[in-house]
């Protein structure tokens, strides 16, 4: 494990000069009222060599403020409104993991994975930032990290915070589901309290 955290902190002092800021094993950078995540996630469940990979966050204030999130904390990886591995982003093109073993060159893997952020992860991430960003990805029907329930719910969230002319036609979508789903009556109900009448 002392391995893991030499190689946090070599990545670490590259983001740090950047306005990133670490907090255990994920890096946050704040955008446009939101935050950006870099989640380094690992397996130890052999003693002799460690596997990480790497999930990319976004993670919307307007959305953590109806979810009566507090906050004062960072938000946590595991409720942010849009996720990636970053995997997905090299020529692999699936879920990917390093593994680390003591023959491994920690500064060339460090190098390595900071290039692959440089030029990926963080072009990704901040092209989410955004609430906008996030109502155009759910209006084209994307989801990733959430089920197309929660892009629904959080795409109307986001469309009654903006005022936003589709408004009325999630709106419409999500009184069908409710018609037959009692969480999204409850969603429905919460919309109107904390927003006022459709």
């Amino acid at each position: 494990m002392d391995r893991f955290k030499f190689l946090l902190s070599a990545i670490g002092n590259c983001l740090k000069s950047n306005n990133w800021k670490k907090q255990g094993k994920t890096f946050y950078f704040s955008q446009d009222n939101n935050w950006g995540l870099i989640n380094f996630q690992n397996s130890t469940d052999n003693q002799e060599e460690i596997l990480f990979t790497i999930n990319l966050a976004v993670s919307s204030t307007v959305l953590r403020k109806f979810e009566d999130k507090d906050l004062t904390k960072m938000p946590g990886i595991v409720r942010c409104h849009w996720t990636e591995r970053i995997g997905f982003l090299m020529p692999v093109n699936k879920d990917f993991w390093w593994e680390i073993d003591a023959t491994t060159d920690l500064l060339a893997l460090s190098r390595e994975i900071i290039e692959i952020l440089v030029q990926k992860g963080i072009p990704e991430i901040k092209k989410h930032m955004s609430d906008h960003a996030l109502i155009a990805h759910w209006i084209r029907g994307e989801s990733k990290g959430l089920t197309d329930f929660q892009r629904m719910v959080n795409l109307v969230i986001l469309l009654k915070h903006e005022h936003h002319p589709l408004l009325i036609d999630y709106i419409k979508e999500l009184e069908n589901i409710a018609a037959v789903d009692p969480i999204a009556r409850y969603y429905l109900k919460e919309l109107d309290i904390r927003y006022g009448n459709r």
